[in-house]
């Protein structure tokens, strides 16, 4: 029961950052470049950035497409069919997905663009195709607690970024162990 309840926790999160990855639009006007903040300043907020108002989610329906090799009657029960009961406003799609860079690129010259990807196969296919988004404006704007995930699995995710981004949060984590028998 609380691995249910931990995996569902882990989706609801990755819920949560969904909508804000797909609630933004480009934005025309330039950036002001500001200095990168340090890991204690982006977990521990200042005063000033706690005051700010925070935008809310919106419960307008929204299809979310998501990029996994799993095949899509496993997606639906991980993802789909949870979603569906928690959130019911938001369609998860399955986009089958092999890790390689010219499947995505077909994907995308068929105007099939994943909102969200899982990258099993590491980074760089997506950093080649540009198709990175850092989650740390998004997470700032909508006012996601992150102090609920170990500070060790978002230290971990940031370090896969060359620039110490939040790209990404994981659905789950696993503890893999190896055991030898003593050999007598």
């Amino acid at each position: 029961m609380g691995r249910k309840r931990f995996r569902l926790a882990w989706i609801s999160l990755l819920v949560l950052l969904i909508l804000t990855a797909c609630s933004g639009g480009a934005n025309s006007e330039s950036a002001v470049e500001t200095e990168p903040k340090t890991q204690v300043e982006v977990d521990h907020p200042t005063e000033a950035d706690e005051q700010q108002p925070v935008t809310t989610f919106s419960s307008e329906p929204v299809e979310l497409l998501v990029a996994t090799p799993w095949g899509e009657e496993y997606f639906n029960s991980r993802i789909s069919d949870v979603m569906r009961e928690k959130l019911p406003h938001i369609q998860v799609t399955h986009v089958d997905w092999n890790g390689t860079i010219e499947q995505m690129q077909e994907h995308n010259a068929s105007q099939i663009v994943p909102d969200i990807v899982l990258a099993f196969t590491g980074q760089a296919p997506l950093e080649e195709l540009e198709m990175v988004f850092p989650l740390d404006e998004k997470i700032k704007e909508y006012g996601v607690d992150l102090s609920t995930i170990d500070p060790a699995i978002i230290a971990q995710v940031r370090s896969r970024d060359k620039q110490g981004r939040l790209i990404g949060i994981p659905q789950e984590m696993g503890v893999i162990g190896h055991y030898w028998p003593s050999l007598q």
